[in-house]
């Protein structure tokens, strides 16, 4: 009866233990989020963060492109990926998705249904005015670009083509997390709202690239929450299989945000004729600022513009 008692009082501290630090924990993000609010430079107009607005660099061409960026980034995500194919007259369209490049309080409202009727609104304005449209997306950004392109598939003015670059479908996990992070977001956002990001979490190998990419520096857990759901839309098999257009997919193997082998299954289930992976080994997860940045847009650009 003793044991049974001290196992019960045991757990009951260990619970106390837990919620306290939480607490503590949840104050520390807060001010972390305050000052991040108060300290980054934006729009006083729009409340948009200053270089990350979307924009339009148009072009004389027929051809046009939606570049759709990653969780928690912008059009930085993409370098200047935008250039080269404007360059080589295609329109390109950066869009900026709902909850980002304002505030990590505004992603915390969103749900899988906004980022994906935002992807519907942007590809259709380029639809309407161009008759050959490319959807790129960047992690996030992809498995939004594949599930609009799933949609459409089939149907007049499907997308032309995909990019899938670094594409999410699930997590990398790593055993050091014991539990994988969707688990451990279940378990605590019960009582931690928002978590920080510390800058080694900047998927880049590049040191140099760390403080060139724009990201919050404080996360929703209700983003992540969110974020697990498009991953679990993207990796049905049903839908991928509705992808038909031609497809080119970069990954590194050495991803640590976006999982390698989830896309490599992804792809192996894409009903695409005609459809490339490319694997790169040098890089991480931001494959437009790191080792292999060079070949990743030369590759991009040729597909896109290439006749």
């Amino acid at each position: 009866m003793k044991r049974t008692r001290r196992v019960i009082l045991f757990f009951l501290l260990l619970i106390a233990l837990t919620v306290v630090t939480a607490l503590f924990y949840s104050c520390a993000a807060e001010r972390t989020l305050e000052k991040e609010i108060a300290e980054t430079p934006r729009d006083p107009a729009t409340g948009i963060i200053l270089g990350t607005e979307p924009e339009t660099l148009q072009a004389a061409g027929e051809r046009a492109c939606l570049l759709v960026h990653g969780w928690l980034g912008s059009r930085i995500d993409f370098n200047d990926l935008g250039r080269r194919l404007h360059e080589r007259d295609v329109t390109v369209r950066y869009m900026l998705l709902p909850g980002h490049g304002t505030t990590p309080r505004d992603l915390a409202e969103q749900q899988r249904e906004d980022f994906v009727q935002a992807v519907r609104r942007e590809y259709q304005a380029l639809r309407d005015r161009y008759s050959d449209v490319t959807l790129v997306g960047f992690s996030l950004g992809a498995a939004l670009a594949a599930i609009v392109t799933s949609e459409r598939s089939g149907l007049p003015g499907e997308p032309d083509r995909l990019v899938l670059a670094a594409p999410y479908f699930d997590i990398t996990y790593k055993f050091y997390y014991v539990l994988p992070p969707d688990v451990w977001n279940s378990l605590l956002s019960p009582f931690i709202s928002y978590v920080i990001k510390r800058s080694s979490f900047v998927r880049v190998n590049r040191e140099e690239a760390k403080d060139k990419i724009f990201s919050y520096k404080v996360i929703p857990t209700a983003a992540v929450t969110v974020l697990s759901d498009v991953g679990s839309v993207v990796r049905d098999p049903a839908l991928l299989k509705k992808i038909t257009c031609p497809v080119i997919l970069l990954h590194s193997t050495g991803d640590m945000a976006a999982c390698p082998d989830a896309a490599e299954e992804a792809f192996s289930l894409l009903g695409s004729g005609s459809k490339e992976f490319v694997s790169f080994e040098r890089s991480n997860h931001h494959l437009f600022w790191d080792f292999d940045r060079e070949k990743v847009m030369e590759k991009i650009v040729d597909f896109v513009a290439g006749e």
